[in-house]
């Protein structure tokens, strides 16, 4: 589960203000607005989640959620790609080494 500090802090990562999210992600920045002001798990459509993850993946940013809730930046040469892991509740997305992907 998504949560809007995760959001707020791979912002801060980029060095993105809501506005430049709202830019690379397609998504309205009254949204944005909506959805960093309520903590906790996201209550947002499939289309708008699907639109928070790809334009923090497109920047190389992981959510993590096992241990823990954060995010992690990649480096940008780094070899690994980011895939749907359909044994996790929701198909959570992880971050695997290319080399371990199969």
């Amino acid at each position: 589960m998504l949560q809007s500090e995760q959001i707020i802090a791979a912002r801060a990562l980029l060095e993105w203000s809501q506005a430049d999210f709202a830019e690379h992600s397609g998504i309205g920045l009254a949204t944005i607005k909506r959805i960093e002001a309520k903590a906790g798990t996201i209550e947002v459509s499939d289309t708008t989640l699907a639109a928070i993850y790809r334009a923090f993946e497109f920047k190389n940013v992981e959510f993590i959620n096992d241990p823990g809730v954060g995010v992690i930046r990649h480096p940008a040469d780094a070899d690994f790609g980011i895939v749907t892991d359909p044994r996790a509740p929701g198909g959570v997305r992880r971050a695997y080494a290319r080399r371990d992907v199969r």
